[in-house]
């Protein structure tokens, strides 16, 4: 298997992850200019315009090549996962648009929209940039219904319960909730003006009316990713039942995995992607370097050098322990995984 470094660097070389058109890299991005990298790819197609692009100012480095890998490992994991490949292409066919487009460019779209906003909240959670309750309210009723790439226990109404829960028990908005219902009603605005203004000479991109069932796809899946379901039997659990979010308690006569890869195939990519990216947890680009990655038709097989990734100190062991518990636990909530010795095996 190749180290995700080795991945990155032979996916970057091709046109494999372009949606846009965009001069050929020739330098390490993810290492030496993730922030340079997401204003350029995302200015090529007005997204800078939209007021959340401005929170990438309030992001910690780490997060920033965080979301760049989380970007092109989704890609990865599209384009060698036959059974997920299958799936979310099966899906996009059902979703209206007036765009002659394969459905890879369409998922480049989405995915682009999806893994780089993803964590753009946390400029709000993290309380770098504030949003008064009023405004949240606002861009929560903007949003449109739940669209049928999120399992149906999740409405608008959840997500304010959710957001509640977040802003009694930590003192903060969810960075998923406001990320995503922010970048919906900014993505409309950013459309309709230009629209409006018959503006394509500037991008000569597309701002049709139809783009909006995108924009809602990748908003849910952003606003979704953070909830976290309750064993039933946790300091939140009757927190979580006072605040009418009792779907979200797991119970024996449940389905153990509600995010299913037929139904709510982007979806569930983001939170597979956003539990297995190495950068989160380590914060450091060699992370990269010392995570192999292998993947076939309907498995993923993830394995971590024996040697620690930062001179074997005890604190990066501390974090080799934390990858690996965060991402077996996706076994908990959305797949089956097993452990053998420094190999994670994901049964797609």
């Amino acid at each position: 298997m190749d180290t995700l470094a080795q991945k990155y660097d032979s996916l970057i070389k091709t046109n494999e992850w372009k949606y846009y058109d965009f001069p050929q890299q020739t330098t390490n991005i993810i290492e030496e200019s993730s922030k340079n990298f997401i204003v350029s790819y995302l200015g090529k197609g007005s997204k800078t315009e939209a007021s959340i692009f401005k929170y990438i100012e309030s992001l910690e480095e780490y997060r920033i090549k965080h979301i760049l890998s989380s970007f092109l490992l989704g890609v990865i994991v599209y384009e060698e996962s036959t059974i997920l490949q299958e799936n979310i292409d099966g899906f996009l066919k059902k979703i209206p648009s007036d765009r002659e487009e394969s459905s890879k460019e369409r998922f480049l779209y989405i995915w682009m929209l999806v893994s780089i906003f993803h964590d753009f909240g946390y400029a709000v959670e993290e309380k770098k940039v504030d949003i008064e309750i009023d405004e949240f309210d606002s861009l929560l009723e903007q949003m449109p219904d739940c669209p049928k790439g999120v399992p149906e226990l999740y409405d608008k109404s959840l997500l304010k319960s959710y957001n509640t829960f977040k802003c009694c028990h930590f003192s903060c908005y969810d960075h998923g909730i406001v990320g995503g219902i922010k970048l919906y009603s900014d993505l409309c605005k950013l459309r309709e003006e230009k629209e409006r203004k018959n503006n394509y000479n500037d991008t000569n991109c597309y701002w049709g009316e139809d783009l909006e069932n995108d924009f809602s796809i990748a908003a849910w899946a952003i606003a979704c990713h953070n909830i976290f379901y309750d064993k039933g039997n946790t300091a939140y659990t009757s927190c979580y039942k006072q605040l009418g979010l009792e779907n979200l308690i797991c119970s024996n006569d449940k389905e153990k995995y509600l995010i299913k890869i037929d139904r709510h195939p982007i979806f569930y990519l983001l939170c597979l992607v956003d539990s297995i990216e190495p950068i989160k947890t380590f914060k450091m680009y060699d992370a990269l370097k010392k995570v192999k990655l292998g993947v076939d038709t309907n498995q993923i097989k993830i394995q971590v050098d024996s040697e620690c990734i930062s001179c074997g100190s005890v604190i990066c062991q501390s974090k080799m322990e934390v990858y690996f518990k965060k991402a077996n636990g996706l076994n908990d909530w959305l797949i089956n995984t097993t452990i053998t010795g420094n190999t994670l095996t994901i049964n797609l």
